[in-house]
This record gives structure tokens, sequence and C-alpha cells, in this order.
């Protein structure tokens, strides 16, 4: 009996988060992820609901432990406080994924041009070197004026020297790049593709016995689809 009292006065004590859970979840739900302030808000956001949800959590586990008949009664209450929750930040995490997608995307379109414009830097080096070997032969015939190969030689050093520091820039560039990779990683997931070729041992669609087996490198199993999925990391 005394258990059971402990229990109800600790459950009363979880109405004092309620107001804390909607003033989240309203934000969740008006906040618009469309610039880096915003996204960064968005994760922050995130990281509350989830430490909503753990701190509810385990203070469920603590109180169902002495009590496993009412275990089920209690795991309910919880899952009603979050509900609001979880559908406002399932449409806020949708949102910070996909304008991480598309950072990623403009990213790898950007790699892709500097490195483009390197090697077009490189190609007319090698073509101002070749025109710089032949003006140097040049410089043999007395026909020509040296100072005419001269110039046009130096002209073409310094043109090699500027292409060379635009492809250190560039370097630069991709660097920095590279640092600013959105939070987003593959993981493994699944889908059912055709039942009639799923084994036995996979026909009751087990999420665990998947699961499992993929985190144990399995990539191929008959009447499933297996592929990489991005995901938003919230740290």
């Amino acid at each position: 009996m005394n258990d059971i009292l402990k229990v109800e006065t600790e459950l009363f004590s979880f109405n004092e988060i309620k107001n804390e859970i909607t003033e989240v979840a309203n934000k969740c739900s008006n906040l618009i992820v469309n610039d880096n302030d915003n996204l960064k808000y968005a994760k922050e956001l995130a990281k509350i609901s989830k430490n909503i949800k753990t701190t509810i959590e385990e203070k469920r586990k603590e109180l169902t432990a002495p009590l496993l008949t009412k275990q089920r009664e209690y795991k309910k209450f919880a899952d009603d406080l979050t509900a609001e929750l979880d559908k406002a930040t399932k449409q806020l995490r949708e949102q910070i994924l996909n304008y991480e997608q598309e950072q990623e995307r403009k990213r790898q379109e950007e790699f892709k041009k500097i490195e483009a414009e390197k090697e077009r830097l490189r190609q007319e080096n090698i073509k101002k070197e070749l025109e710089i070997q032949a003006a140097n032969n040049i410089l043999q015939d007395e026909e020509i004026a040296p100072e005419i190969a001269t110039q046009f030689i130096e002209e073409k050093q310094a043109e090699i020297k500027k292409a060379e520091q635009e492809q250190i820039d560039l370097s630069r560039q991709e660097l920095l790049l590279k640092t600013e990779k959105p939070s987003i990683r593959k993981i493994w997931d699944w889908e059912l593709v055709d039942i009639n070729s799923v084994p036995i041992y996979f026909l009751q669609l087990n999420p665990i016995a998947i699961k499992q087996a993929m985190s144990e490198g399995i990539r191929d199993i008959a009447g499933l689809r297996i592929y990489q999925k991005e995901i938003s990391v919230i740290r």
C-alpha cells in the first residue's frame, strides 16, 4: 500500500512538466527550417524534446520496478504525455533532414565545380609550359628578336604562377567545404519486396532479427530490400 501511495505521489509530479512539454511542442510545430540559424534552433528543440522523453521514461521505469502488475498503466500514461511532443518533433526532424540533404547536395556540387576548375587550370598550365618550351627554342632562331621571345616567356610564367595560386585558393575552399558537412549519416534499413521469397526464419518479419542480421553485415535477404537511409543526428 505504501508503494502505491508513493507511486501516486510521484505521478502527480509528472503534471508539473506538462506546461513545458506544451511550450516545446508549440515551438517545434511553429518553427520553419529555412536557414542555418533556424537549423541550429531546431536541433536544440529536438534535443530538448529527447531529454524530456528520456526523463519521463526513466521515471516510468523507476515507478514500475516494484509494481510490475501496474506497468502497463504507467506506460500508457507516459505515452499519452509525449504524444503531442512526438507528433511535433517528427515533422521538425523531417524538416531538419530535408534541409541538410539539400545543403549536402549543394556542397557536393561545389566540390565537383572546384575539381573541374582545378583540372582546367592544370591543363592550361601544361599548355603554357609547352608554349614556354617552344619560345625557348625560338630564341635560337636569329631571325626572331630575343626580347620578343623573352617577353612572351615571362608573360606565360606569370600566368602559370597566377594559375597555381588560384589552385591553392581552390584547395582552401575545398578544405573549408569538408568542415561544413551537415550532421547526416546513413544507416541500414529494410523494406518488404516479395514476401513469397523471404526465408522462413524472417517470414514473421521480426524487426529484431532483421536488425541483428544487418548489424552482422548481411546485406542480401531474399524478399527484402536492405538499404541505407539518411537520418538527422541530434547531439
